[in-house]
């Protein structure tokens, strides 16, 4: 349905571009804008690359573009990066209230355990 949607608007654009175009000039000069239009047209509707339709490739084109490509890391900065392709985050209460009811003594367990696992790469053991 959106393949047919796209091709219908841009075959029409590109159509009266052409009934426009081709009573006052030649080929030459009307051709180039018809075919570019219908280009655009078969690539919005048809064009896929590693399975991400073009739409989303501009998108993510975009995004390359004008994000920094270096980050830093800066103590206690919580900027979170969203992109174009990621679902929004879900925060409320509950990510607090888990926070607020560990103690000093089971966070530091909590990292040992982390930490176990990142320097090992084995599983923890509970």
């Amino acid at each position: 349905m959106r393949q047919l949607i796209i091709c219908t608007l841009g075959g029409s654009i590109a159509y009266s571009l052409y009934i426009v175009l081709s009573k006052q000039y030649l080929i030459e000069i009307w051709l180039i804008p018809v075919f570019f239009i219908g280009l655009i047209t078969v690539a919005f509707a048809f064009l896929k690359f590693h399975d991400i339709v073009f739409e989303k490739l501009i998108l993510v084109f975009i995004e390359y573009k004008f994000r920094p490509r270096a980050r830093t890391w800066q103590k206690m900065k919580g900027d979170v990066v969203l992109s174009v392709l990621d679902k929004p985050l879900e925060r409320g209460p509950k990510t607090a209230r888990i926070q607020d009811q560990m103690t000093e003594q089971e966070r530091k367990k909590k990292l040992e355990q982390i930490t176990q696992l990142v320097d090992t790469h084995l599983p923890i053991k509970k």
